[in-house]
């Protein structure tokens, strides 16, 4: 149906601050992932200073920004699934990148 987007079958969500240059990497490997229905990546930016928050404007990403202040491991992270449409979350880091292209389909099944 035209105009009606498609719920994503995974939704990853990933909370990083000052993210440089790793983030690129992180990303470039979960928007390579096959064998999902759909993928909705969720970056929640807490206070980057290192432009970060510009080079996620360059990626197909829901960009969330929170103070530096209101950054919490667990708080952030249910932040994301709040925010996450998918039917499964995932969660990783800035730091960290799939090691080949069906990480998200092997957690899924």
């Amino acid at each position: 149906m035209p105009g009606v987007e498609k719920r994503p079958e995974i939704s990853v969500v990933v909370p990083v601050k000052n993210g440089l240059p790793l983030i690129r990497r992180c990303l470039e490997g979960i928007l390579s992932q096959e064998g999902v229905n759909g993928l909705e990546v969720i970056v929640i930016d807490s206070g980057s200073t290192d432009g970060t928050w510009d080079v996620l404007a360059e990626y197909p990403v829901k960009r969330h920004q929170i103070d530096s202040s209101d950054f919490d491991h667990g708080e952030t992270r249910n932040l994301g699934v709040r925010l996450a449409n998918g039917d499964y979350v995932a969660m990783t880091v800035a730091d960290a990148w799939p090691t080949d292209r069906h990480w998200l389909a092997r957690m899924r099944n």
